[in-house]
């Protein structure tokens, strides 16, 4: 009996099996190399994660976000304190022993500050001499001399603060002070009310009465 013909088996080249191998070896490294980094991102994820609500845990024990507004309120209020240390001239609102220690200081400031210190700006203070009798003007000048101690006095004060009173506010005043005593320059004190119609009151009064009966028909 004749045996049927069988194909033979092909004989793998050893140089064939070893590329296989060296194939697999490298799948296996890339595999497990990926596995490793992807295990150290995952540690690092997590001590981020922990770290953070450590931190959390932290700011909410500490109850930061309200120190902060109370720190920044208690800021406010030493910074107004500072403020309401040098008070505004009112001088409406003086009593006789007030007004005479704001007319002290301010007599001396004048001599001994604006005109050492800034004598170009003192000649314009000084352009008539019946500037005291100005209201308008000794207002200004008062609050110069507030500004100028508010600038230079004041523990707490900056060069650009000082800055702003020398190129600011000292030049603006002696500007407007300049103007209001315009005509006693030439003349002498000439009163500013001088020859001025004011309304008398009974006119006021019936403007007054007029204006609101016409609010009253629009209503």
């Amino acid at each position: 009996m004749v045996e049927p013909y069988k194909v033979p088996t092909p004989v793998a080249h050893m140089g064939d099996v070893k590329a296989v191998e060296n194939r697999l070896m490298a799948t296996i490294k890339a595999v497990n190399s990926g596995a490793v980094e992807s295990g150290r991102k995952a540690d690092a994820a997590d001590r981020l994660a922990r770290s953070a609500t450590e931190r959390i845990d932290a700011i909410e024990t500490l109850r930061l976000p309200e120190r902060v507004v109370e720190m920044a309120s208690i800021l406010d209020g030493l910074a107004r304190r500072r403020e309401a240390d040098i008070k505004v001239w009112n001088w409406s609102a003086m009593n006789a022993e007030e007004t005479g220690q704001a007319w002290a200081d301010l007599l001396t400031w004048r001599r001994e500050v604006l005109k050492v210190q800034h004598p170009s700006s003192f000649k314009g203070w000084a352009a008539a001499r019946c500037w005291f009798r100005h209201p308008d003007v000794v207002q200004l000048l008062g609050g110069l001399y507030q500004g100028w101690l508010h600038a230079f006095v004041d523990e707490d004060t900056t060069p650009i603060r000082a800055l702003d009173w020398l190129e600011r506010w000292l030049p603006s005043t002696t500007a407007s002070a300049l103007k209001l005593m315009g005509p006693c320059r030439d003349e002498g004190h000439v009163d500013p009310l001088a020859n001025v119609r004011d309304a008398d009151d009974e006119e006021l009064g019936l403007f007054i009465q007029q204006q609101l009966a016409h609010l009253e028909q629009r209503a």
